[in-house]
Formats: structure tokens, sequence, C-alpha cells
């Protein structure tokens, strides 16, 4: 008889002992997997758009600066943690490494939300098979391709963090510390904070306690949201998007919700086929994906993902009970009753459906200002608050396939189909990865040019780039809009200089519409705007307040794919402007941060216009 106990103490052990190292084989799966989808190339990242106006100019700071930048964003501005989670993050990565180090932190923080993810599912379901798979489509949710660009990944991620921790706080009963979390999500980025409308649907027992409760969460949550409207009237004397009325907004808010919801979760599954596809037939916004860069796709990485994965979901078990009963041990088992069983595992996991699509609903009524159909660049960040509600679709969905596979004998099957999906999303991450690693590299090419064509830059030289038909890549754009807000971050410019010079991307025949009769130029003119408008250039951004002479202007114009320097002299009428010309002699400027990321010699090889 003792010995017989001793036995199943023994096996109690060893099962104790698997479950309990299943959380760590879990997080290096997904860090493994969030690293090789979305970080892998991440040491040939650079800027993009806004990093430009906030990352890069932290990296300049010490200590002191950082806590007056800091400061600042809580007091002015309306999404304080969104801000200061910017300037922290790349001022940590910064001192651990420069732009490397940054990334790392972007890399870090995406996979702690991973795993806080998986965690979550646990408290909702603790089965492996639902609790994995819902992991793995939370990483590799390829809806939002913003995982990448270091503004969202700091400034949106770190939202996503407030929620999980608010999920995990209010089903672990501490509710204080809930609504806590979810004020800082409200305060970071509020697109995610509707979702945690649904935390009461997530206990297991559904009856007239929980709606009492449900109603009570609801009247906490839009009390919080008319404190913040408030707190934000108050600190930047706008609400924003709720200016354009109550009723606009609510029409708009339900449009987004339905469409939004579509299409995030037809592009969940849809995605997988671009990784098929992203060759042969797809075609990018200027180019093919580089037969190099497919071919390590095809051969290097996305085998060793299918078996490794595959080995993964082959092993899965879908558990009926607390105590590591599979599925098939049930079925086969005369102990127990299967009748009562099976129907409360198949119930649970489509109450959690449910709350799922709930949750994809509430990601888009706060998104007043995007799109529900962009599927590229920087707008795609519409989607991820969808990432929870559709990877719990997901597990639900999966968990029943593999459970019905598993009865019928065919499981292999369903785990191979499973692994096949993940790892095409895993492509899917690699092409836009490729996308991040071109448009750093045309951007580079871009600014050595312009490095090497006006050196002599002086107080109030003007560089307007004529009309560049620029190449850019689906995912993330590269020298559009930004690149007025980037000289001054290259080189340091002398402090006494009244004009710091500043560059242009201007549409053809800019000075027909921009010169004065004093025979200065104006980029502000009516004119030179009406033209803008009139031929749609998208690139043209001005804040200058002041008139300049042709003589301090530098034109760079596009000539058989490349950009050369003007020096004949433009003809307005019978009017004749010479402009800068490049003096033999003159005093380099100092170099500031940007110099030494974007001055590659190398890089000159690269094409980055259209001919």
């Amino acid at each position: 008889m003792n010995k017989s106990k001793n036995v199943i103490d023994l096996k109690t052990i060893k099962l104790h002992t698997k479950r309990s190292q299943e959380p760590i084989a879990v997080f290096a799966l997904l860090a493994i997997t969030a690293w090789i989808a979305h970080f892998c190339f991440s040491s040939s990242f650079g800027f993009y758009e806004d990093d430009y106006f906030r990352i890069n100019r932290v990296m300049e700071m010490n200590f002191s600066e950082l806590w007056v930048a800091l400061k600042s964003e809580v007091l002015t501005n309306g999404r304080p943690l969104h801000y200061t989670s910017i300037i922290a993050f790349s001022f940590l990565g910064n001192k651990l490494g420069g732009l490397t180090g940054i990334y790392f932190i972007a890399y870090t923080l995406f996979t702690v939300n991973c795993f806080l993810f998986y965690l979550f599912l646990k408290r909702l379901f603790d089965r492996q098979s639902f609790t994995i798979i819902g992991a793995l489509s939370f990483c590799l949710f390829p809806v939002n391709t913003t995982q990448t660009w270091l503004a969202a990944a700091f400034g949106v991620q770190i939202s996503m963090t407030f929620l999980l921790l608010a999920f995990h706080s209010y089903l672990g009963r501490k509710k204080l510390l809930s609504y806590l979390c979810i004020s800082c999500c409200l305060l970071s980025y509020e697109t995610f904070f509707f979702i945690f409308l649904t935390a009461p649907l997530l206990n297991k027992q559904w009856n007239s306690r929980q709606l009492r409760e449900l109603f009570k969460h609801i009247l906490i949550l839009l009390g919080m949201i008319v404190l913040v409207v408030l707190l934000r009237k108050l600190l930047i004397k706008t609400v924003g998007v709720m200016d354009i009325g109550i009723a606009p907004a609510f029409r708009v808010s339900l449009r987004l919700m339905v469409y939004g919801s579509l299409v995030s979760m037809g592009m969940f599954i849809l995605r997988a086929f671009d990784t098929l596809l992203m060759w042969d037939f797809r075609s990018y916004t200027v180019q093919h994906i580089p037969w190099e860069f497919a071919k390590d796709v095809y051969v290097k990485y996305l085998p060793i993902s299918l078996m490794s994965l595959f080995l993964v979901l082959s092993n899965l078990k879908i558990y009926c009970a607390a105590d590591d009963i599979s599925v098939k041990t049930i079925i086969e088992s005369k102990y127990l009753n299967i009748e009562l069983e099976l129907p409360a595992f198949c119930r649970h996991l489509l109450k959690l459906m449910t709350t799922g699509i709930l949750m994809v609903i509430l990601s888009y009524p706060l998104s007043l200002t995007m799109s529900p159909f962009t599927l590229t660049g920087r707008d795609t960040r519409i989607h991820l608050p969808a990432s929870i509600g559709i990877s719990i679709i997901s597990a639900c969905v999966f968990s029943i396939l593999i459970y019905l596979m598993d009865v019928y004998k065919k499981r292999l099957i369903t785990s191979f189909g499973l692994s096949i999906f993940f790892t095409l999303l895993i492509g899917f991450g690699l092409i836009v990865q490729h996308d991040y690693r071109i448009s750093w590299q045309y951007q580079q090419a871009f600014w050595t040019d312009v490095m090497r064509l006006a050196p002599d830059l002086e107080d109030g030289t003007k560089i307007l780039v004529e009309d560049p038909r620029f190449k850019s890549p689906q995912q993330i754009t590269a020298n559009a809009w930004y690149v007025s807000l980037i000289l001054d971050q290259i080189y340091k410019f002398p402090k006494d200089w009244k004009n710091p010079p500043n560059l242009h991307l201007v549409p053809l025949k800019w000075y027909e519409y921009a010169l004065s009769q004093s025979n200065l130029f104006d980029l502000n003119s009516r004119d030179l705007q009406r033209q803008v408008n009139r031929v749609g250039f998208p690139n043209f951004v001005s804040d200058e307040n002041y008139q300049f002479p042709s003589s301090n202007v530098i034109v760079l114009a596009s000539q058989n794919g490349k950009l050369v320097r003007q020096t004949t002299p433009l003809i307005v009428g019978d009017r004749t402007l010479p402009l800068k010309q490049l003096p033999t002699n003159f005093t380099p400027l100092e170099k500031s941060n940007l110099y030494n990321y974007l001055r590659v010699d190398e890089i000159n090889k690269i094409e980055y216009l259209e001919e």
C-alpha cells in the first residue's frame, strides 16, 4: 500500500515539475519567435518618420535634460505616458548601446507583452493548446506592421502592457490596482481602453451577479474617460478629435468597429498568402522582393521555423480538467462521465470566443483619425488593439479543431497545418523587416548625396530638392514629409545664426510661384500653396516665416535617377536669379548625432530615386 502511494506521489511530483517548467519553455519559444519574425534584421534598421523628432533628439540628452523633457511631457501633453515612455526607453536603450540598444529595448518590451498575454490566457483557460496557440497568434499578429517602428514600439506597446496588467489584476481580484493600470493605459494610448470593458465577462460563470458587476465596471470606466477629457482640456486647451462633435464621432466609431473588425479578422488569415506570393507575384510600390532575400527566407528561416513549430504543436495537450488528463485519456476512460465533461469544455471556449469577438469590436471606437482599411505603413497600428481579441478567437477555434482531430486520430494533420500557418506569418514578418531595412538604405543614400552636394551651408541657406520621385517600400515610408526636420540633427549650427539652414522638397517650377516682387523667395506664398494643392505634391512642408534671396539657395534636381546640384541661374520672366555656388574653400560644420548614421559612403550604389 505504501509502495503504491509512493509511486503516485512520485508521478505527482514529476507532473508538477513539468507544469512549473512550462512557462519558462513558452517564454523561450515566444522570445525566439518574436526575434525571428520582427527583429532579426534590426541591426540594419534606422530612424523612421516620428523617430526623427522623438528618438534621435533623446539620444543627445544628458540626465538633467531628460528630466526636463519628461516633466514637460507630463505637464503639457494629453498623452503624458505615451511620450514619456518614448523618451525614457530611448534614453535607456541609447545608454545600453546606441541605436542597437534602443532596438533591443523595443524587442524586450514586445517579448514581455507576448509573455504577459500568455499568462493572461492561462488565467482564462489553463490548457496547453489554448495558451500556446493564442500566444503565438499574438506574437505573430500580422495586421499591425509597426512592431519594429520605434515610436510605436515604445509609445503604443506600453499601452498594451498596461492593459494586460489591468486584466491580470482584475482576474486576480485586485480591482483597485486594475483600475490604476487601465488609467495608465488611457493616459498612454487610449485606443486600448474600451477592451477592458470585457473584464467581468472573463469570469467562468455568467450570472446576474456578473451583470451587476459589469454595470458597475462600465460606470467606473466612463467616469475615467470624463476625467481624462477634462485633464486634456486643462493641459492642452483642447480634447482633439472630440472637438468634431459627439454625434459625428459616434457615427465614425460605429463605422470603425464594423469595418475594422472585419478587416483585422480577415487579414489575420490572408496575410499568410503574402509570404507565399512575395517574390513571384507580390509587387511592392517600386520593386519586387529581391531573389537573394526570398532565398534566405525560404531556405534559412522558414524550414527551421516549420520544423520547430511542428515539434511544439504536435505535442500540445488539451486538458479537460485541472489534473493534467488529456482529452484522449478522458475518451478512453471508463470512469469519467464524458457526457458532462466535454460539453463544459466546449461551452467555456465558446464563451471566450464570444468575448474575443467583443474585444475586437471594442478595439476601434477611439481610433477616430485613422482608416480601418489601412493595411500598410504606420497607420496599421489601428489594428494593434484587435490582436488581443483575435488571438483569443484563434486559440479557441484551433483548440476545438485540435480536439476534434484528436478524437478521430488525425491530430498530426492539424498540427502540421497550424505549423505551416504560423510559419507563413513568420515569413510575413520577415517581409516587413525587409521593408524597414530597404527604407533605411534609401534614406542613407539620399542624405549621403545631400551632404556630398551641399556641404557649404551658411546662415539662411535653403536646400530645395525639386520634385524627387523617391522609391519607398510598402510598410514604412522613406524620405517623405519629415525630411525638413532632419538637417539640424546632422549638423550643429552656430547658436548665433538667426535662420539655420533647412531642406524642403518642392514641386517643379516652384520658383515661378514663390518669387516676390523684391526678388526674394517665400515658401509660404499663396501662389505656391495653390500650386502644391493643384498638382497634389504630397511631400511639401513649410513652416518658414521669412523670405530669402536666390544667392543663398541650393537646388538639387533629379537627373537620370540621381541628384545633381543645379548651378545655372533660375529664369522667371525677364528676371535672372543666380543660385548659391559651391565655393573652393569653406569651413565644415560640426557634426551632430545623425551624421554618422546617415552618411555612409558605400551606400551610393543604392538607387533611391525613380528614373
